[in-house]
């Protein structure tokens, strides 16, 4: 179930003024992606912690440009890459701040309403600052995760939180029932743990998602194990090591394996510095 952890160093692409106004359309093995002024911070992060981590990323596919281009566009040609089921969200980058994260989102889509959800998404962006500003919109692959788990790191590394609810996290839903657990961050020893009633979950439905009740003899267990706890801190401290920052990161159990659909810096990162490693 767990790769193996490792220390890692994760190293963005110097920021550097993006080629043209157009937009990119991007895989996250793309090199390009590796570069904030072009998929914003958040995408560039998950990039590098996807090659160097070694953990699973759902299927990922980010479009960016100046927020003026998008206003512009009125075909969107890269819908048709996408997979029958999508999870989108969008964000606003301006150089040196951290990335805003749309109010909204879309969960477990078809891809015949991506059209749709983009239109949405851009129409928000209308009202976020400078039409020289980037609107990155990602396109992930949607998975019927069958726990969520959230693994915040501050700077410094001292403390690390996880929170872990079954089935799905939509920002802006609720109820959400999360178990929580405080570890410290030198040794990951967990210093506090609260495990609470869980009468229902978020899940994915054929499309969309459905809130389900969970059985009764169910609803007082854990969401994760001492052990899974740990390792995911384990996870969020590398992250937050090798960018050198707090950062959060988003996780999905789906079949056994833990997936990372997401992990957003909370503070600046590191300078960037030439990249090593393999892909």
């Amino acid at each position: 179930m767990f790769p193996p952890l490792r220390t890692v160093t994760v190293v963005l692409i110097p920021w550097q003024p993006p080629a043209g106004n157009e937009l990119y359309v991007l895989s996250l093995r793309d090199p390009r992606c590796l570069r904030p002024d072009l998929a914003g911070i958040d995408h560039a992060t998950l990039a590098a912690a996807r090659r160097q981590l070694s953990l699973p990323v759902p299927d990922t596919l980010v479009v960016s440009g100046p927020r003026r281009e998008w206003l512009r566009r009125r075909s969107f040609e890269w819908i048709d890459q996408l997979p029958d089921r999508i999870t989108v969200s969008g964000r606003v980058s301006v150089p040196g701040s951290n990335d805003r994260k749309l109010d909204v989102s879309f969960t477990n889509i078809s891809r015949d309403a991506a059209e749709e959800s983009t239109v949405e998404l851009v129409r928000l962006a209308e009202r976020a600052g400078s039409l020289d500003d980037r609107l990155s919109l990602c396109f992930q692959r949607a998975l019927p995760a069958e726990a969520t788990a959230l693994v915040a790191v501050n700077h410094g590394i001292s403390r690390i939180r996880v929170r872990a609810c079954r089935g799905l996290y939509e920002e802006g839903a609720e109820p959400v029932y999360f178990d929580e657990a405080l570890l410290r961050g030198a040794d990951r020893r967990v210093l506090n743990e609260r495990v609470t009633r869980k009468p229902t979950a978020l899940v994915a439905d054929e499309v969309g998602t459905r809130v389900v009740p969970v059985p009764g003899a169910e609803q007082h267990e854990s969401v994760l194990s001492y052990y899974t706890v740990r390792y995911l801190a384990g996870h969020g401290a590398r992250l937050s090591a090798g960018l050198g920052t707090a950062v959060e990161a988003t996780f999905w159990l789906y079949r056994g394996r833990w997936f990372m659909p997401m992990c957003r810096t909370l503070g600046p990162t590191r300078s960037p510095r030439r990249r090593t490693g393999e892909d």
